[in-house]
């Protein structure tokens, strides 16, 4: 590079002319090449890694696994529980009435003999003259009747009829019962009309047999 003035060649980086002593021009734009701009760096979004410690947003809510299945089952064992209790209730109240009236002694007592129930017979029926070895053998003899009746039911089509009070006995009553009796010899039904007693102790009524 020359200086402007002189024309006296000037060494590189000079700032004044060593002939003339005039300040060197500032280097052109041309000369000195493009502005070199600062690099803007771009912004790079990361994924987040599972397992990393960043968190770009708030976590939604999480459901537990199989919440929804948990509640409905525990749902569903209350109501077993709530039909269990209300069912054992009804068994208690139902004992209960069978025990209240003559007629409803009759019909438990006659339903445990269809079925060869010794003890639903006993327990709707007077026994407190049996020994334990005479419960015994009765509870015995009601497997051995059952076995050759063939399952046969002893009585059915039982119907309920009038029910006597004791003119002087206010424990006692008589209950008129038609049904179809079974002949275990024959292995037939007959229909006829029995008389049962039926008398209140304890504040049960129970049908009179032992």
């Amino acid at each position: 590079m020359d200086c402007e003035k002189c024309g006296a060649e000037l060494t590189e980086g000079a700032e004044t002319c060593t002939d003339c002593g005039e300040l060197v021009a500032a280097t052109t734009e041309a000369e000195a090449g493009p502005e070199t701009k600062p690099k803007t760096r771009k912004k790079t979004v990361t994924e987040p890694v599972a397992g990393s410690d960043l968190v770009t947003e708030p976590a939604a809510a999480v459901k537990p696994e199989g919440g929804t299945k948990r509640i409905a089952m525990i749902a569903a064992v209350a109501l077993v529980v709530v039909a269990i209790i209300a069912g054992g209730v009804w068994f208690v109240q139902s004992r209960v009435v069978a025990a209240a009236s003559p007629d409803a002694a009759a019909k438990a007592m006659l339903t445990a003999y269809a079925a060869y129930d010794a003890k639903g017979i006993l327990d709707n029926a007077t026994h407190a003259s049996l020994a334990t070895s005479d419960v015994a053998q009765f509870e015995k003899q009601a497997t051995e009747a059952k076995a050759r009746a063939k399952d046969q039911p002893s009585v059915k089509n039982v119907v309920i009829g009038k029910v006597t009070m004791d003119a002087t006995d206010k424990a006692k009553a008589t209950v008129a019962v038609t049904a179809e009796w079974l002949d275990p010899t024959t292995s037939k039904y007959a229909k006829r009309t029995e008389t049962l007693i039926v008398v209140k102790q304890d504040g049960k009524w129970l049908v009179q047999l032992f």
